[in-house]
């Protein structure tokens, strides 16, 4: 591990994935995925931001089975907590 993972690694999970930018990882995204809770109030806007980097990997290797995983797992994320949302101000 150099110096870089090491910071990352110490970081919110949310805000490691804005520290690789263009080099985020699946493990990366799928991390925030976990750190990710739904009764605080950013969760949906916290859900977005992880499925934004989700994309954004999915785009850079499109060819990559794990991409493809942690995207879907990011977009289930996504609506769920888009769903709660809307049931909340229902």
């Amino acid at each position: 591990m150099d110096v870089h993972e090491g910071l990352i690694e110490e970081q919110d999970p949310i805000q490691a994935l804005y520290m690789l930018g263009m080099e985020v990882t699946p493990e990366a995204v799928q991390g925030a995925i976990n750190y990710l809770d739904p009764e605080l109030p950013t969760s949906l806007q916290d859900a977005e931001v992880v499925l934004g980097f989700a994309s954004l990997g999915a785009q850079l290797h499109s060819t990559t089975e794990e991409w493809s995983e942690v995207l879907s797992r990011a977009e289930k994320v996504y609506q769920n907590r888009l769903y709660r949302s809307g049931s909340q101000n229902s």
